[in-house]
């Protein structure tokens, strides 16, 4: 009887924390979707702009051109490498929102990026972290030489050599 019991406890547990993922899920799949769609049409330039999250943090995308919805497997790896980051900063933003601002840490993000992916990214990065009253810090190493160009004329961006 007393293993009964336990078992029982634990499956009621383990409904329990079933039903709250799903309902975290439900108030958190809409947001992620909709930021990471706005974030990935803004770094391809329009090409793309409905994305879906599935519950394993796996992209699908809506390419408008075709009307297809494809894996990110199906995509090129700068494509994908854009969509992650997308979600990168779709999750940072919902994150930050519920506390103080924290700072991104970035490692060769760009590295399968030519230079209008590279453009790209980097403003989406700068405009979603410039949005909040309080700025928040992006640390971004790199071992590209490009970088520096783009935030030459960038009042809000300091860059560092080592």
């Amino acid at each position: 009887m007393e293993l009964e019991d336990y078992f029982n406890s634990l499956n009621e547990a383990i409904n329990t924390l079933d039903e709250a993922f799903d309902e975290i899920q439900r108030d958190f799949s809409p947001q992620i979707n909709q930021l990471t769609s706005d974030n990935f049409n803004f770094i391809t330039n329009g090409k793309y702009d409905n994305v879906k999250v599935d519950n394993e943090y796996n992209i699908n995308v809506l390419d408008k051109e075709s009307g297809s919805l494809k894996e990110w497997g199906f995509l090129s790896a700068g494509t994908i490498d854009q969509a992650y980051i997308s979600l990168r900063l779709a999750v940072a933003s919902i994150l930050s929102k519920k506390s103080n601002p924290f700072p991104l840490f970035f490692d060769d993000v760009f590295v399968q990026f030519d230079d209008e992916r590279t453009n790209q990214g980097l403003d989406c990065i700068l405009g979603l972290t410039s949005k909040d009253k309080e700025k928040v810090q992006v640390i971004l190493f790199s071992c590209h030489e490009r970088l520096p160009i783009w935030g030459k004329n960038k009042t809000d961006v300091s860059i560092s050599r080592i």
